[in-house]
């Protein structure tokens, strides 16, 4: 029994190598095709999105404008498929935005100057108090890093790259999608000017995997024409975790000014 024992310990690596070069060989030799149409990848980017429904996320928010800039921490709490609370903390820890999104309209409260402004998201964005125009996108998918591509139409696509790994998609719009197989899910949305220049520019980079979904740490939202950026670095991310009654409310100070935009 021991000498069968040192034999089958000579032959395994022999036999593990024969394995490992058969699956290279048959590997090498199959072309890669992507598994996608276009109807079946709105599909599964669909189902994909679909199965977050609530998050949380914590970590570092970063604001480039021409007039300066902004570093601090923001705490994020989503419930699929429109509501959001954001707390974003400056240095020391110091409130410097408490904000609420539901549908289209927003409220965003200022501690530091004790004033409130209501509105739409696209009110709030043309009075500049959001810090970028994501007008053509979903803001809550937008700040997840979670797109779909519900609102495109594939009939609008003018050119499809694909190879095993992703798929760049072009539209009559002159947008640019860029979609990885894995989950699936966006990674870049983009719009360009029709002689080609950058308008503005969605990414998101290094997902992680979370209780079977693909969420990214890191979500950037350019806009090359008024020279703003907002980045999101996530170094804490929690999706559809049970959400406390009164998750979503918010307790206005004394003395608030309150501007409808």
């Amino acid at each position: 029994m021991v000498e069968d024992l040192r034999r089958l310990l000579f032959f395994f690596p022999i036999v593990i190598s024969t394995l490992l070069m058969s699956c290279a060989g048959v590997l090498s030799s199959r072309k890669i095709v992507s598994p996608f149409s276009p109807d079946a990848l709105w599909s599964a980017i669909e189902t994909h999105a679909s199965r977050l429904h609530t998050f949380n996320g914590w970590g570092r928010l970063m604001i480039a404008t021409p007039d300066g800039g902004f570093r601090g921490m923001v705490n994020i709490t989503v419930k699929m498929p429109d509501s959001l609370v954001m707390r974003v903390e400056g240095p020391l820890g110091i409130d410097v935005l408490r904000g609420v999104i539901g549908s289209n309209r927003a409220f965003l409260y200022y501690p530091r100057d004790n004033v409130a402004y209501s509105g739409t998201i696209q009110e709030l964005q043309e009075s500049t108090l959001l810090p970028i125009d994501a007008w053509s996108l979903d803001v809550v998918s937008a700040v997840l890093g979670l797109h779909s591509l519900k609102d495109k139409d594939p009939d609008g696509i003018t050119n499809i790259e694909q190879d095993g790994r992703q798929a760049v998609l072009r539209f009559l719009d002159d947008e640019e999608v860029v979609v990885e197989y894995r989950g699936p899910v966006v990674t870049r949305w983009e719009r360009r000017t029709v002689e080609g220049g950058m308008i503005w520019e969605w990414e998101a980079k290094q997902f992680i995997r979370k209780r079977g979904l693909r969420l990214p740490r890191l979500v950037r939202m350019t806009h090359h024409l008024d020279r703003q950026r907002v980045t999101l670095f996530y170094e804490r991310v929690k999706p559809n975790v049970r959400l406390e009654r009164g998750w979503s409310d918010f307790k206005m100070p004394a003395g608030v000014d309150i501007i409808e935009l």
